[in-house]
């Protein structure tokens, strides 16, 4: 009988892998692990779907290491998306809740003034923005 050569996983499939488990790694409080799952779907997998998710969660890692490297963090948070991206400024500061670890079960507060965001239906965004009567430009 002949042998069947096992098909290689799809690269959005690879990248739901790595994804997952960086997302366990970070549930669990092993944030360096965490870091090199996400760092891997990023670098490897870039123009998935799961890219974006990889690199919020690598952005989370650096905000909540003991070394909290800001810097890295918004460099992930602000780097390539998929799609349009939305500019939001605020006319005062809001408080923004990132995700729990084990180390901080109640996650970590942020204030902002301004964020980036990539909506999947830009278009709905900015129809419900003018309905709003909110100054888009």
């Amino acid at each position: 009988a002949p042998a069947f050569a096992q098909q290689p996983m799809p690269p959005d499939k690879q990248a739901e892998v790595a994804l997952s488990a960086g997302q366990r790694a970070y549930n669990d409080g092993n944030l360096p692990t965490a870091a090199q799952k996400f760092q891997e779907v990023v670098q490897k997998f870039g123009n998935t779907p799961s890219a974006n998710a990889a690199r919020y969660g690598l952005a989370l890692c650096f905000i909540n290491s003991p070394q909290q490297d800001f810097a890295k963090a918004i460099e992930h948070l602000t780097g390539p998306a998929g799609g349009h991206v939305v500019e939001v400024s605020l006319s005062e500061a809001a408080t923004v809740v990132l995700a729990g670890t084990r180390q901080q079960p109640g996650g970590r507060a942020l204030h902002v003034w301004s964020f980036l965001c990539a909506p999947s239906r830009p278009g709905k965004l900015l129809h419900a923005a003018g309905e709003r009567h909110l100054p888009v430009g």
